[in-house]
């Protein structure tokens, strides 16, 4: 079985997802990894000197014997990029210092290459480029194409796609993407979608739901185009729920009151918290600028919330309009009131059915696992 090294983003750490709620989420995959015995040990790289705290909780959870260990700042983390970048290289060398086989590198997100470069990791391993989504072509939705940090991601790209033997995507614009405009080899990319375990995320049939509210889950960010949908809420019958946090929750808040507009914030929840509350729903609405493959959306549809949804790339490889979710025609305040509008002349029923059943035939954690177990497998 080999050692697998998991290398997180500079922006996350074990706490932060902690924090957020979506531990046990994000976590998931990899402890199955274990569990199943297709991989020997754990190796994490993280930023936060509190994320050593997460060997015994994983470890006495889900792990009975020592196969976690995590290389994090013993006494320093701040989010300071030269702490960051001395911190990469180090943590690699602690890594090499200990005498410890790793066999294959993935990183949680395309960032995660840095400490490879920078601690000479890619002679000693495997690399599986694993990326949620591709932060040039996410940024490119409301950036300039010269904006440094486009320039800056599309570098990192460019240094990832080249070390990795294996880069792992979530949608086929993703795909494309990459292909286009790194050259890459097609047959070096593969497509593994998001999972959601079926079994958690299902309707709790013991919940009343609501049918003059509409949920939205997410960050409260510039990308997620809340303050056209706020716009489109207002002209509605509807009121507005958000599940999460960000850094325009004062401006949506204070944009909310001003203008007499029907929005509860209701903060985070834990992953395991969040089936009963979608239960609570029979809409859910996502009406960002950009997206990959949101996570978010797929526990709706496993629910079997109605979802409207911008229609972007990614999505529309998920939802098909009018069959298992709606699309909208744009992501301005009139495109979106349009379709909340019209929600209850769709079948819900019938909307609801086929996304449920979407989620079992292409997202299910069963179906997710077996593909890293074949990648494990080829690496």
């Amino acid at each position: 079985m080999p050692n697998l090294l998991l290398i997180m983003s500079w922006n996350s750490s074990l706490t932060s997802w902690y924090k957020l709620n979506i531990f046990e989420r994000e976590i998931r995959i990899y402890i199955e990894l274990l569990q199943s015995k297709k991989i020997k040990c754990l190796y994490i790289i993280s930023y936060s000197k509190y994320d050593l705290v997460f060997n015994h909780k994983l470890i006495n959870k889900y792990i009975s014997e020592n196969r976690i260990k995590i290389i994090a700042p013993d006494k320093y983390s701040n989010d300071n990029i030269i702490f960051k970048l001395l911190w990469s290289i180090f943590s690699i060398k602690k890594i090499n210092l200990a005498q410890d086989k790793i066999d294959i590198s993935i990183t949680h997100q395309i960032d995660g290459i840095i400490p490879l470069i920078l601690g000479n990791l890619r002679l000693r391993s495997s690399i599986i480029v694993r990326s949620g989504y591709i932060p040039s072509l996410h940024r490119l939705a409301y950036k300039s194409r010269y904006s440094f940090s486009v320039i800056i991601f599309k570098f990192i790209e460019l240094i990832a796609i080249s070390l990795a033997n294996k880069i792992l995507v979530t949608s086929e614009i993703d795909k494309y993407y990459l292909i286009n405009r790194f050259r890459s080899k097609s047959n070096k990319i593969k497509i593994v979608k998001n999972f959601v375990d079926t079994d958690i995320f299902r309707r709790n049939l013991g919940i009343i739901q609501r049918d003059d509210r509409i949920l939205y889950v997410g960050r409260i960010s510039k990308e997620k185009n809340l303050l056209n949908l706020l716009k489109a809420i207002k002209k509605s019958s509807y009121g507005l729920d958000i599940i999460g946090s960000g850094p325009k929750y004062k401006e949506i808040k204070e944009y909310a009151y001003k203008n007499k507009i029907d929005l509860n914030i209701l903060g985070n929840f834990n992953n395991m918290e969040l089936p009963n509350k979608y239960s609570e729903y029979k809409y859910f609405i996502l009406p960002s600028y950009s997206e990959g493959s949101p996570k978010v959306l797929l526990e709706a549809m496993s629910i079997g919330l109605v979802c409207i949804c911008s229609p972007l790339n990614g999505i529309k490889e998920i939802i098909e309009n009018n069959k298992n979710g709606i699309l909208t025609n744009g992501t301005d305040a009139n495109d979106l009131y349009e379709s909340i509008s019209n929600i209850k002349k769709s079948s819900y029923i019938s909307l609801s059915n086929a996304a449920r059943n979407y989620i079992l035939d292409n997202h299910s954690l069963t179906k997710i696992l077996c593909e890293y177990h074949k990648i494990i497998n080829e690496v």
